[in-house]
């Protein structure tokens, strides 16, 4: 923040911060399908609200301010187009089961796609300045239909467990999302086109796949097949350039190296081991 920072003043702004979360937070909680039971509603507020706050406090990180009441307006009114996107990710009867075996009965509902889109997308809108709003739906657009390939591709690659596609698509859409936050700003903010930051994302989408392939497999590098899904497969100079130290070094393997094959070993002889997504696989 410009202003000299003092107690006076950050009590100021974390007040103002406060009423705006809380503000955008019911906003959107206003066009949601909220449950009759009291105690359900006041949690989904509450998620609500979280959620407002961590995308607005990442816009005072990234703006240096924070955001004015013209902002929290246009919030509120490009949020529509998140709930338009949320009706794709409408869960069906084996995503329904799924998510009763695994504890998350109590949000089945229609407000689990929507709350899953708001945590991924609300970030993307609110790292945008109000005069560009517009561009969000054709962004949104673009990411879901990334998020829905990738995901597809990885579920096949690793036979993933009937019912958790949902789960996977928000899962990849929300790194894809964090991965365009980071990008935007920098690039819209020194006048460059949106096409700009198309390309840079493509780049470090590479990386994002490299991520998503170790939590399916716990595998360090990731085997795309000729002909894959469009323009998903990072680079080959990308993927190169991570695993050249692993395929070149003769050392000794190193303790995180032994760690990662003493887990894989285990998970491959049933004796406990796995990967941080092992529980989307079919036993």
């Amino acid at each position: 923040h410009k202003k000299t920072s003092t107690p006076e003043t950050d009590a100021e702004i974390m007040a103002k911060m406060l009423t705006s979360s809380v503000d955008l937070g019911m906003a959107i909680s206003s066009k949601m399908n909220i449950p009759s039971d009291t105690v359900k509603a006041e949690a989904l507020r509450f998620r609500l609200t979280s959620l407002s706050a961590n995308a607005l406090s990442k816009r005072v990180s990234l703006k240096g301010k924070e955001p004015s009441s013209i902002d929290i307006d246009s919030l509120k009114a490009t949020t529509d187009s998140l709930f338009v996107f949320s009706e794709n990710f409408s869960l069906d009867e084996q995503a329904t089961e799924y998510l009763q075996r695994i504890g998350l009965q109590d949000v089945i509902g229609k407000e689990f796609p929507e709350l899953h889109m708001i945590e991924a997308l609300l970030p993307v809108i609110s790292a945008m300045d109000h005069k560009d709003r517009g561009l969000f739906p054709n962004i949104a657009e673009r990411l879901i239909k990334e998020s829905e390939a990738l995901s597809s591709q990885f579920s096949e690659k690793n036979n993933a467990e009937a019912g958790t596609d949902v789960l996977v698509k928000f899962q990849v859409l929300k790194l894809l999302g964090q991965t365009f936050v980071k990008i935007y700003p920098d690039i819209i903010g020194n006048n460059q086109p949106i096409g700009d930051v198309w390309q840079e994302f493509d780049r470090q989408k590479a990386l994002v796949i490299l991520l998503i392939d170790y939590l399916f497999s716990g595998q360090r590098t990731v085997a795309m097949d000729e002909g894959g899904a469009g323009n998903i497969a990072p680079p080959q100079a990308k993927a190169t350039e991570v695993v050249a130290p692993e395929e070149t070094a003769p050392a000794p393997v190193s303790q995180p190296e032994a760690t990662a094959q003493k887990e894989d070993s285990g998970a491959q002889s049933g004796s406990g081991g796995g990967t941080p997504l092992s529980f989307f696989k079919k036993d």
